[in-house]
């Protein structure tokens, strides 16, 4: 199941490439959720996928940085 996803993804980011320029960022995570839990926010999942707010944009940009 996981390989059909992933085979997916990678198409459509191929297909956006006609129009626009993607940008994949992954791998940050784990340091996302430990900074968070260090600063005492919790961190929301829906359906595996992380939820992302004004907060947490910012320390992802600063991780990220």
């Amino acid at each position: 199941m996981a390989k059909k996803n992933q085979e997916r993804i990678l198409e459509d980011i191929v297909f956006l490439n006609l129009w626009v320029k993607p940008v994949l960022v992954h791998g940050g995570g784990p340091n996302i959720s430990d900074r968070m839990r260090v600063s005492g926010k919790k961190t929301e999942f829906i359906d595996g996928m992380r939820v992302t707010d004004e907060e947490l944009v910012s320390v992802e940009e600063e991780l990220q940085s």
